[in-house]
């Protein structure tokens, strides 16, 4: 492992908003053996596009790796924070050793970066960035109104990408190769489960939009007689409280009566609900 000074130019190649890769004062490139690196188990990316692996190893040979990837020092080695797809290509060029940047981070800051780090890169699939939120609000215990912030996301935002993975694991699919998009996930939720797989599939097949998707709610059933007017003004009904309240929320009528389901996702998300109730 060699310690290398670190270039006036190189931080001008990191774009400003990549907070995980802004490079410090205080730090030193180190060459570290390729081998003794590994990916972080809870990275929320779990595909890696081959072609753009082919195009990064084909500019690695010829260039080198421009930009040092963000390490922690581990008992076996040194676990990747940020830069694994740099450090996959760099392994298929055939380098013996990768720069790097060894910090020091607890498990929370970790997985915080990590996910920071694909958000801003675009580098996650809809259904790998709905885990990774859901990933630090269960696990690290973050609130929406943190996490939102830490992300750069609206909690709005943040709350309808995780509520997609009530989704059946057909339909994730569906979201995660592209055939649907988050917007197809959002308007699925407002159906019955039992009709949102049938409808899924005829979106994709038929390639129908959002737009399209969501005006099948407003088509009578054979069996049914007249028009459901009432349910649409309950799903414009619930679409707006949704907004309001930064969650999901089911309105169920029965008989002129009926009740209002809302969704927390943890004790801070409660009391953040009911604070808003108050208001």
């Amino acid at each position: 492992m060699k310690k290398r000074a670190l270039g006036k130019g190189l931080g001008a190649l990191i774009p400003d908003g990549d907070i995980s890769e802004q490079i410090l004062e205080s730090d030193q490139i180190l060459q570290v053996s390729i081998d003794d690196i590994y990916p972080n188990r809870n990275q929320p990316r779990k595909t890696f596009d081959e072609s753009k692996l082919e195009a990064l190893k084909d500019s690695i040979e010829v260039n080198g790796v421009i930009q040092p990837i963000i390490v922690t020092r581990e008992s076996k080695g040194f676990q990747i924070i940020a830069g694994e797809r740099r450090w996959r290509s760099a392994r298929k060029a055939g380098l013996t050793e990768i720069p790097c940047i060894v910090r020091t981070y607890d498990d929370l800051k970790k997985a915080e970066i990590s996910i920071i780090e694909n958000v801003q890169r675009d580098n996650l699939n809809p259904v790998e960035e709905a885990l990774a939120y859901k990933l630090l609000l269960t696990n690290y215990q973050l609130t929406q109104n943190d996490l939102s912030k830490s992300v750069g996301k609206s909690r709005p935002y943040i709350t309808n990408m995780v509520r997609l993975l009530d989704l059946d694991e057909e339909i994730l699919e569906m979201i995660k190769s592209g055939e649907l998009t988050p917007g197809h996930g959002k308007a699925l939720l407002a159906y019955p489960k039992e009709k949102q797989t049938g409808l899924a599939r005829r979106a994709a097949r038929e390639n129908w939009s959002v737009r399209s998707l969501e005006n099948q709610a407003k088509k009578p059933e054979k069996r049914q007689n007249k028009p459901q007017k009432v349910d649409l003004e309950v799903r414009k009904l619930e679409e707006m409280i949704q907004d309001q309240l930064g969650t999901r929320v089911q309105i169920k009528l029965k008989n002129k009566k009926g009740n209002i389901q809302i969704d927390f996702y943890d004790e801070s998300d409660l009391e953040r609900i009911v604070k808003l109730l108050l208001k």
